[in-house]
């Protein structure tokens, strides 16, 4: 009894321990079960995340498609564009060989017309029109007594020309050369102080060399299209002016270095992809570029000028010449000594020389019965404020300022203007190079000086230590 209640035992303990470790296998599945329950839960995040990258890809594919869509019809648009701007180029040489035709035309009616003066200023008018507002015409004066002056005071040749011996030397050496040749002449810049005769050369080149001439300005190009519609419009070996030349703007200088030295312009037709670049054969030409501040040019453009010249004041025994020549001309009274009075107060420069003239004119007509001696001369122009230095009131204006206000200085250029109520630009281009020519000022490192002559000039009293004749 007592042995199989011990076997009972046994066996419970045995079916004990089974249990016991069935139910530690029980808790080994139950836990696995979770973690393959954890591991579906992450599963099925990761679908919805697949899901979600899916959605925004297929969005991304339709995005790509519409983008590619309006590619194609923005590649359509620009070639219609393009046929257009074609289209419109055609129709541009069209009018430009029009317009050349028409302009031929007119040329060979003016050679015609040279001995009809009516005929010659109808021919005139219609050349105005068909070059427009971009070309200034030789004979377009609108009063005829102003245009006799100024023709009497422009020379029609070298030869003519009074005033700068070596400049004229040196014009009629390359005028030779280049017609031996059969070439055109070199690109010429022409600068110095305004009124000596700049754009009058470039007149006399065109009639020497027996070419067209056509001009403008600076400021007048204000896009490429301009220029590129005057250097087409030239003949072969004509000449090409643009007076102050140093206003042209970056964007036509560009367009400008090309056509000097290869004789072609690059012009870029339509914006963005319908862009293209066109370029434009030009006739061999000679530009001549006319400027009172060389300094501002761009080295550049200044150094494709093969000839520079430089313009200075002229002699009075040369301005007495021109003065008697217009004089002649027009049938003035005019003795030597009345020219003489004229030409020393007319600072050097012909243009000034020929308003004194009309000035001093008017007032012989009225007060001295059309005869111009020294007397009358000196009358009329003491009666216009200008003294026997060629100085008038805003001179004398500028010269007090210094010597009074400044003591004779230094003064600087902003503070002068600014006091005598005239722009810095005006007193800088057009007063003060006759002053320091004269030596009444001179520059110094802190402004504007004073010196001993204008002191005197004015009657005024100098300060102590002032220097003679400018800096020592």
């Amino acid at each position: 009894m007592d042995g199989d209640q011990v076997a009972e035992n046994g066996g419970q303990k045995k079916t004990g321990g089974d249990l016991r470790e069935a139910n530690a296998d029980l808790r080994e599945v139950d836990g696995d079960l979770r973690e393959a329950k954890g591991d579906l839960r992450e599963a099925k995040g990761d679908l919805r995340e697949a899901k979600g990258d899916l959605r925004k890809a297929k969005g991304g594919l339709k995005e790509a498609k519409d983008g590619l869509k309006e590619a194609k019809d923005g590649l359509k648009d620009a070639k219609d564009g393009l046929k257009e701007a074609k289209g419109g180029l055609k129709e541009a040489n069209g009018d430009l060989r029009e317009a050349n035709d028409g302009l031929r035309e007119a040329n060979g009616d003016l050679r015609e017309a040279k001995g009809d003066p009516k005929k010659r200023s109808a021919t005139a008018e219609g050349l105005g029109k068909a070059g427009g507002a971009m070309e200034r015409e030789i004979d377009g004066e609108p009063k005829e007594r102003e245009r006799n002056l100024e023709k009497a005071l422009r020379p029609q040749s070298l030869a003519e020309f009074q005033g700068q011996g070596d400049l004229r030397e040196k014009l009629a050496l390359f005028v030779a050369a280049a017609k031996s040749r059969g070439e055109c002449l070199d690109h010429v810049l022409f600068h110095g102080p305004p009124g000596l005769g700049k754009t009058s050369l470039a007149y006399i080149l065109s009639r020497e060399l027996g070419v067209g001439f056509k001009g403008t300005s600076g400021p007048a190009l204000e896009k490429p299209g301009s220029l590129a519609a005057l250097l087409t419009n030239l003949e072969p070996m004509d000449i090409f002016f643009i007076d102050e030349i140093h206003r042209l703007s970056h964007a036509v200088e560009e367009y400008l270095y090309p056509a000097m030295e290869d004789y072609r312009i690059d012009l870029v037709i339509g914006e963005g992809a319908g862009a293209r670049s066109v370029r434009l054969e030009v006739p061999p030409f000679t530009l001549i570029g006319a400027t009172t501040r060389a300094g501002l040019l761009t080295p550049p453009l200044r150094d494709r000028f093969g000839i520079q010249l430089r313009l200075d004041y002229y002699r009075e025994e040369d301005l007495a010449g021109i003065i008697a020549r217009a004089a002649r001309h027009l049938k003035m009274d005019v003795d030597p000594q009345g020219a003489a009075e004229i030409a020393r107060r007319s600072r050097g420069t012909p243009r000034i020389a020929g308003r004194l003239l009309r000035r001093v004119r008017d007032y012989a007509e009225i007060r001295a019965k059309g005869r111009i001696d020294q007397e009358t001369a000196d009358a009329a122009l003491k009666l216009l404020d200008i003294d026997q230095m060629g100085l008038d009131q805003l001179d004398r204006l500028i010269l007090k300022t210094i010597c009074l206000k400044y003591a004779g200085g230094p003064v600087g250029l902003e503070t002068l203007a600014s006091t005598v109520g005239e722009e810095a630009d005006t007193i800088q281009e057009v007063y003060e190079p006759y002053l320091i020519k004269e030596n009444f000022v001179y520059r110094a490192p802190r402004g504007r000086k004073a010196t001993l002559k204008a002191f005197a000039h004015l009657g005024l009293t100098p300060p102590a230590g002032l220097a003679e004749n400018g800096p020592e």
